[in-house]
């Protein structure tokens, strides 16, 4: 899809490839182009995890750890932690769902790999490493006054879900 664009050139490693989708996806709609993908609404392939809270339980299936989405009841094969909360409940998943220790790896086997979460795989997400690494759920204001990242969230979901807007 990020070749596909009205120019052809290629996505440069410096661009945002998600704008980059975006454009490509207006792009085809104003050509009157189809929609050129299939969204996984159910949840079964991928779990996203920008949310305000957790949508997914953690299940032992034998001796596998799995995650079960709340709402579909599917077990999504990928965990995707988008965003900032995501990243912070993927982390979290590493040590509840014992990862690691499943997969026969040590922290101390991966320290010298970088990695995009805000705590290294397997690092315990207590309230205390949250305070201290994710400022943002502790300081009221951070964001422009705002103290409720989720507001506008809440807003859409309540209107994709048919049930107009929430009350203040």
């Amino acid at each position: 899809l990020v070749h596909d664009t009205e120019d052809g050139a290629m996505l440069d490693a410096s661009e945002n490839d998600q704008v980059r989708l975006h454009d490509y996806l207006l792009d085809r709609a104003a050509r009157g182009d189809p929609f050129p993908l299939r969204l996984d609404t159910d949840c079964k392939v991928f779990q996203c995890m920008y949310e305000e809270q957790p949508q997914w339980d953690v299940v032992m299936e034998g001796a596998a750890p799995r995650i079960v989405n709340r709402l579909t009841a599917t077990r999504p094969v990928v965990a995707h932690g988008n965003g900032h909360t995501g990243r912070w409940f993927l982390s979290a998943l590493y040590s509840e769902m014992r990862l690691l220790e499943h997969l026969g790896l040590t922290m101390e086997e991966l320290q010298h790999l970088d990695h995009e979460m805000p705590v290294a795989p397997g690092t315990p997400v207590t309230e205390e490493v949250k305070e201290r690494y994710c400022p943002w759920w502790y300081m009221p204001g951070m964001h422009k006054g705002a103290t409720d990242g989720f507001a506008t969230f809440r807003m859409i979901r309540a209107m994709q879900c048919g049930g107009g807007l929430p009350e203040p």
